[in-house]
């Protein structure tokens, strides 16, 4: 993965001593390590460890949310959520997790936004001097902003646009398993927001009221597995949710 050889060319021109492991979910490593790079569902199932003491982290693939802040918080790292896409090969842009909400360009590279607030990359990489994102945000000036969420995930509710990143990040206080907010097709509203989570028992006492009308999932559907990208980002498209479909 594009990720993994980064950390390779680091390696190589920072001179480090370079560590390969089996990807996957919990890293099995033991002894202090100066820069590890993992995603976010790495570090819930990887610290604490005390038998695993890391300087520095990268971390990225999908985005940072309370649960990964808080356990970051348990352990003495200095970890940084970083911002990238496949088109740069390496992160453009980072923030200091549990400390900043702001992500910073990195030296060189410089940012505006089109009409849709959705973030161009000036830099990013010799020999690509513009890059057109589709993730949204609130520019700030032109090296910082403030991620808001996808434009392809963005739910257009009777007139408003709601972004599910953004719903998740309020209700992450009350929902301590995984999930997410989609739209699936609805007869009367054209579209409809439900929230999909994964656990072996219903959900109960979730404050939706707290939630603006619009931003309101008006189901909660529970289902055996959530999917994600081998880069962890969530698989949203309600089609790939068999026990969904079948209540359809």
């Amino acid at each position: 993965y594009t990720a993994g050889r980064m950390m390779l060319y680091r390696s190589m021109v920072s001179g480090f001593d370079f560590y390969p492991v089996e990807p996957a979910r919990r890293v099995e490593m033991q002894g202090e390590f100066d820069l590890v790079a993992m995603v976010p569902g790495q570090v819930l199932a990887s610290f604490p460890n005390k038998n695993f003491t890391v300087r520095k982290l990268i971390v990225g693939g999908a985005a940072v949310g309370r649960e990964v802040e808080h356990a970051l918080a348990q352990i003495k790292t200095e970890a940084f959520e970083t911002f990238g896409m496949t088109e740069t090969l390496s992160h453009f842009a980072m923030r200091r997790i549990g400390m900043e909400n702001v992500f910073t360009a990195l030296p060189g590279v410089s940012f505006s936004t089109d009409t849709h607030r959705c973030l161009k990359v000036y830099n990013a990489l010799p020999g690509l001097p513009e890059l057109q994102t589709r993730e949204v945000v609130n520019l700030l000036d032109a090296t910082h902003f403030e991620w808001i969420g996808r434009f392809d995930n963005m739910m257009n509710l009777d007139g408003v646009k709601v972004f599910p990143e953004l719903v998740e990040q309020k209700l992450r206080e009350w929902i301590r398993v995984p999930f997410f907010i989609t739209a699936v097709p609805d007869a009367r509203y054209g579209i409809t927001p439900v929230l999909f989570y994964e656990s072996d028992r219903n959900l109960s006492d979730i404050p939706l009221e707290l939630l603006p009308k619009h931003e309101r999932p008006r189901r909660c559907i529970r289902v055996s597995e959530i999917k994600t990208t081998v880069s962890g980002k969530i698989i949203r498209d309600y089609r790939n949710y068999t026990t969904f479909l079948a209540e359809m």
